[in-house]
């Protein structure tokens, strides 16, 4: 999940980031943006349930283009201060997005009482390169940036978004806060999941034991079991993100009229090794016994409540952190966005921090399979190869949380996508770049040549 604010400074680090939130706010009204194996398709849809009822009918793809991903120049939002910027469509047609360890677009999230939010819903509207964002919610049910002071040490972190008719759901989890042996090796465990909803684009929530609000609906601290309340506990599908298809839900395939798809990795928001794969029937988003899981048996794959066994739908070692899917009709495929750290057990300090690769994976299905089409460092040469106008091909960006958005899927075609992302959380201010790295970045990205 999203880098927790600890995590991300020392305290000296933590001061200097929380005055260029104050500043920020302070100014925001003076400092412009800068400008402008898997198994065939037949016997997938033959797929079935425990109890032996037929699965979904797959959709069987069209002759696809050939995935060539190349990414443009990166465009930043000086007051966009944060990460995790997933993204769904709202139900007038606005990009809505999360935000992680952030002041709110321009500081609206920073006061005196509470410095930042841990999490904070923003909507944007408008073009790649001139959006017009403003921060909705601060959700403050989940506690200043990095999580303050709780029962378990940890701080609440965003995994998926997405739209469902009028309803938007969004999954938060807990993940550590302090940099400890758990933490090496970018291995930041996410744990203790759940699925909350708005009926109204994120103004207001409601979680899924019924508590409604503003401000969040954060599930409450069950002091019997010494844990935040999860629909899944423990790091059981503890980073869960959905299976994106058209704004509200259209343009579906693969069952996705009657399911919402999900997939989480091994249960860490940094460098997972596998992604299992999960349903639930659309009326039942917030109810753990509805869910079901993806499995391989003997006669062929079946979906099971048990999460036990699991199939893995994507194996890649210390390869997959946080993914987000997003099926593209003009494709006919699922196109699977994500990153890693560089493996070294220096991590997260800021000699390990810049070294993020990003990766992109197609797959005809959601449960595959899936082919990676594109591993590639996050250097300057990302988008400028040996021949770069400024800087150096080797400069280290450390961006990391990328993101398809979802509304251009829609609008532009492959050849005009944007990622949403954030940069290096630990050098945020190299001499070669004039902008803060961590703040929202936007990449042009061509899917196909």
């Amino acid at each position: 999940m999203p880098v927790t604010f600890v995590r991300r400074a020392a305290s000296a680090g933590t001061a200097a980031l929380l005055a260029v939130l104050l500043s920020a706010a302070a100014n925001s009204a003076a400092t412009p943006d800068i400008k402008r194996k898997h198994r065939s398709a037949r016997q997938h849809s033959s797929a079935t349930t425990t109890s032996q009822r037929k699965a979904a009918p797959t959709q069987a793809p069209a002759q696809a283009q050939a995935l060539l991903p190349r990414f443009g120049s990166p465009y930043a939002y000086r007051q966009a201060v944060g990460d995790t910027w997933y993204n769904t469509v709202d139900s007038n047609g606005r990009i809505l997005a999360t935000s992680n360890d952030t002041g709110g677009y321009a500081g609206a999230c920073v006061t005196r009482a509470q410095h930042g939010s841990d999490i904070a819903i923003n909507r944007m509207k408008g073009p790649p390169r001139d959006l017009a964002i403003r921060t909705i919610n601060c959700m403050r049910a989940y506690g200043p940036m990095g999580g303050g002071p709780s029962p378990d040490g940890c701080s609440w972190k965003t995994g998926g978004i997405t739209r469902i008719g009028h309803t938007v759901y969004l999954a938060v989890a807990r993940q550590l806060r302090r940099c400890n042996a758990d933490q090496s090796k970018g291995l930041q465990p996410s744990f203790n999941a759940s699925i909350i909803k708005s009926d109204d684009d994120g103004q207001t929530w409601t979680n899924p034991w019924g508590r409604h609000s503003r401000y969040g609906a954060a599930p409450a601290w069950n002091p019997d079991l010494k844990r935040y309340r999860a629909m899944f506990a423990g790091q059981n599908f503890s980073a869960p993100f959905f299976v994106q298809y058209g704004p509200g839900n259209t343009n579906t395939v693969d069952g996705a009229d009657k399911y919402l798809y999900a997939v989480s990795n091994d249960g860490y928001a940094y460098d997972g090794n596998y992604l299992l794969l999960g349903r639930v029937p659309l009326g039942k988003v917030q109810q753990r016994t509805a869910w079901q899981f993806y499995h391989r048996g003997a006669n062929g794959p079946y979906w099971s409540g048990s999460l036990s066994d699991a199939a893995h739908v994507l194996d890649a070692k210390h390869g997959i952190s946080q993914p987000a899917i997003q099926y593209v009709p003009a494709l006919r495929r699922y196109v699977l966005v994500t990153f890693s750290y560089r493996y070294t057990t220096a991590f997260p300090a800021p000699s390990a921090t810049p070294y993020t690769s990003f990766a992109i994976y197609s797959a005809p299905h959601p449960w595959g399979p899936w082919t990676r089409v594109f591993d590639r460092s996050t250097q300057r040469s990302l988008w400028c190869g040996t021949h770069c106008r400024a800087g150096s091909p080797n400069d280290h960006y450390g961006f990391y949380d990328p993101t398809l958005v979802q509304k251009y899927v829609f609008r532009s075609g492959p050849a005009n996508q944007t990622v949403f992302t954030s940069g290096d959380f630990k050098n945020q201010t190299p001499r070669w770049e004039p902008v803060n790295l961590y703040r929202l970045r936007e990449l042009p990205l061509t899917l196909v040549g």
